[in-house]
């Protein structure tokens, strides 16, 4: 099994979260949300705006909303005055 590190998981936590990944994959996605906890969180967060949008019964969030939020979840955090 091929270590994954966190831009691999951060790429594929729509296909995680859609359980669109075949057994393998989701057990290395598995085991590293396991032990990170900055991927757990960006994992968290986004199960639950999923759970939300599925409640509310919004249709699918676009692609380039879905890349926007997930590249400014990338970011380091700043310091705020």
């Amino acid at each position: 099994m091929s270590e994954v590190n966190c831009d691999d998981v951060l790429t594929r936590l729509y296909d995680f979260l859609g359980e669109e990944l075949d057994d393998e994959r989701r057990e290395e996605i598995g085991q590293h949300l396991d032990g990170c906890h900055q991927c757990l969180e960006v994992f968290e967060f986004e199960a639950e705006l999923r759970r939300v949008i599925v409640a509310r019964h919004v249709q699918r969030c676009p692609d380039a909303l879905r890349a926007r939020i997930a590249d400014q979840l990338r970011r380091p955090p700043t310091a705020e005055a």
